[in-house]
């Protein structure tokens, strides 16, 4: 009974770890596009802000950049938790800007804020590693995958090299260890296909462990940049429950 407690836990945890791997590989995948939103929006706000401040058209400009700005952080800091699994400090509402004025006392918070400038670096930051982020996140899996499938890979193409080797033409196609002529199946070249099945497995785990860490780091540097740093910050989670 004992031994089948801990064979469910090592399921349970096996199934976590894919999940969480899972989950991993998706904000990976969503950095790329969002990276790319969020770096033209800022730099389009802010040279046209700061463009057309001198005839007061940029100021309300600028307002809507620094608003977007707070929007990508919170929106940013939101994924990561929800994602990666990582905690991020719950940014307490600033009684200061309420009451008369609080449009300008805002603006005066958010200017005097680390996190508004943080994240106008941390922007710049996630537009080459969300380019970075997309190559490993489609690249690695796929060639993963083609190796350890590397002996059907070998007979898909032998057959559809059979069929353009009947309408006349010759075919000659390389695999990493195999090679196909006009479509004849050869067992060699078949059995040495099978030499990147391990290949395959072991380069899938090489890259998951390289894809949940380019995730972790990337939610740290979020934690890091867009987080608050008071030391009376707390978690959003607890501060959730809290409230309910």
């Amino acid at each position: 009974m004992a031994a089948f407690t801990m064979q469910q836990q090592e399921g349970y945890q096996q199934k976590n770890m894919t999940r969480q791997t899972l989950s991993n590989m998706l904000y990976l995948l969503l950095s790329f596009p969002l990276g790319i939103i969020y770096f033209v929006l800022m730099v389009v706000g802010l040279s046209v802000g700061v463009g057309t401040i001198i005839i007061w058209v940029g100021l309300p400009i600028l307002l809507l950049t620094m608003i977007g700005l707070r929007g990508v952080a919170m929106f940013e800091r939101d994924m990561a938790a929800h994602l990666l699994n990582i905690p991020m400090p719950y940014i307490q509402p600033n009684r200061e800007t309420e009451g008369k004025g609080r449009l300008l006392r805002w603006l005066r918070a958010c200017l005097r804020d680390s996190v508004t400038w943080k994240s106008i670096i941390y922007i710049l930051l996630k537009f080459p590693l969300g380019i970075l982020s997309f190559v490993l996140v489609v690249t690695l899996p796929i060639v993963s995958l083609a190796l350890t499938l590397s002996p059907l890979v070998y007979l898909l193409n032998t057959y559809i090299d059979g069929f353009i080797h009947a309408a006349g033409y010759s075919t000659h196609s390389y695999l990493l260890f195999a090679e196909t002529y006009n479509g004849i199946f050869d067992p060699i070249m078949f059995a040495r296909s099978f030499i990147a099945v391990p290949i395959g497995i072991l380069l899938w785990w090489g890259s998951r462990a390289v894809l949940n860490g380019l995730a972790q780091m990337c939610g740290l540097m979020t934690r890091a940049m867009l987080c608050p740093s008071q030391i009376d910050a707390t978690p959003k989670d607890d501060y959730y429950h809290s409230q309910h």
